[in-house]
């Protein structure tokens, strides 16, 4: 049975125009097949993120339920309303949250609770929609940066090789190529590639999105010119 606080009591009366949407599932197949096409990954434990940009969740008691719900249902939710009442500034403090809480993005707009902070995550978007804040600050942010030119190129490459010649090897490769850091943030580098290999006409490329264009190209034109891929098929 839930108590009556005063968060959930204005949550009842004023609910705010958000309050009944869903949290979302972060996407761990989508962030799979993004992930050999990164090209950085930007991460801090003294981070600070808008509340109302948390959009999901890695934890699965939590997602498709609304924040309303949450924050009548969640399950540590009295007590984490408890400790509200007891050090109201926490919210609005500077400093490292403890416990840490942590945020996952794969496009640094829609952010997704990590390992910990659901609860107060929950509290701080009623918290902060009441007071007219947006920022919470001292939180781990890890965010995750994609080609998706390069990943694009590879799909529509991997497609024209297979009707080509089942032997085309097309295959993502990825290599860290950097770190930028200080105490409490880091920042490290990768460079996407595509690796195109074509035993029968000897070829073997790393190529990056210019590459790819150009060899796409190549198969198109000699599709066209000499019906190679016919030549191929009945050639195997």
């Amino acid at each position: 049975m839930t108590h009556d606080f005063p968060l959930r009591e204005q949550a009842r009366r004023r609910p705010p125009h958000w309050a009944d949407q869903i949290i979302r599932p972060w996407d761990d197949a989508l962030y799979a097949r993004l992930e050999p096409f990164r090209t950085h990954v930007y991460w801090t434990d003294q981070g600070s993120i808008n509340v109302f940009r948390v959009v999901g969740t890695q934890h699965p008691d939590y997602q498709g339920r609304s924040w309303r719900w949450f924050l009548e249902g969640g399950k540590r939710m009295d007590e984490n309303l408890e400790l509200l009442r007891v050090n109201p500034d926490y919210y609005a403090d500077t400093v490292a949250k403890r416990p840490s809480m942590y945020y996952l993005s794969m496009d640094g707009t829609d952010w997704y609770v990590g390992a910990d902070g659901n609860h107060r995550t929950c509290i701080a978007r009623f918290l902060f929609s009441h007071d007219g804040r947006t920022m919470l600050h001292g939180v781990h942010l890890t965010d995750h940066r994609f080609d998706h030119e390069l990943r694009r190129l590879y799909l529509r490459l991997q497609e024209l090789a297979r009707e080509a010649d089942p032997a085309i090897l097309v295959e993502p490769i990825n290599r860290p190529i950097g770190r930028e850091d200080t105490p409490g943030w880091k920042l490290d580098l990768f460079e996407p590639r595509i690796r195109y290999v074509d035993p029968a006409e000897g070829i073997e490329e790393i190529l990056d999105a210019e590459g790819a264009r150009r060899t796409i190209g190549w198969i198109r034109e000699e599709r066209g010119r000499r019906g190679w891929f016919r030549l191929r098929r009945r050639a195997s």
